[in-house]
């Protein structure tokens, strides 16, 4: 084991995948429309900056809401890496891959895919409230686009 590594503990390996459950949630919340359950997974302090605006539980739906019903989204999080921030607060960095498409149809089927849209460097911090791990923040960086 290098200098670098830390040994595989077993409380950061549930940490971990306590956390990254609580992030793909989210994420699946965004893209199927659970918009409610999204809200729920936020820390009572949590923000989300998301497209150039800071989203609190309170926003959020406010915010969502106004996504067309013709819009189809996948969120795709990748090489995450976890961690500890002392006993309460755990950090999950990733990338972060956007895929969407809005003809103004609705589909049954796929829908057509042209590609992914954008990819981000992305970053959460989730806090534990009552025995549960909640999303305090997170926030993207943009790293390609698609033209």
């Amino acid at each position: 084991m290098s200098e670098d590594s830390r040994p595989c503990d077993a409380e950061f390996v549930s940490v971990h995948l306590d956390c990254v459950q609580v992030v793909t949630h989210f994420l699946r919340g965004l893209d199927h429309r659970r918009y409610d359950a999204m809200v729920d997974l936020m820390h009572p302090q949590g923000t989300w900056l998301r497209m150039g605006k800071v989203l609190t539980r309170d926003t959020m739906l406010r915010e969502l809401a106004q996504r067309s019903t013709t819009f189809y989204t996948k969120h795709i999080l990748t090489n995450l890496v976890g961690s500890c921030v002392g006993e309460d607060r755990f950090i999950l960095e990733g990338y972060l891959l956007v895929i969407r498409f809005d003809d103004g149809s609705i589909y049954d089927g796929p829908a057509p895919l042209n590609g992914i849209f954008a990819t981000e460097d992305w970053c959460a911090e989730l806090r534990q409230v009552e025995q549960k791990w909640k999303i305090f923040q997170i926030r993207g960086r943009q790293t390609f686009l698609s033209l």
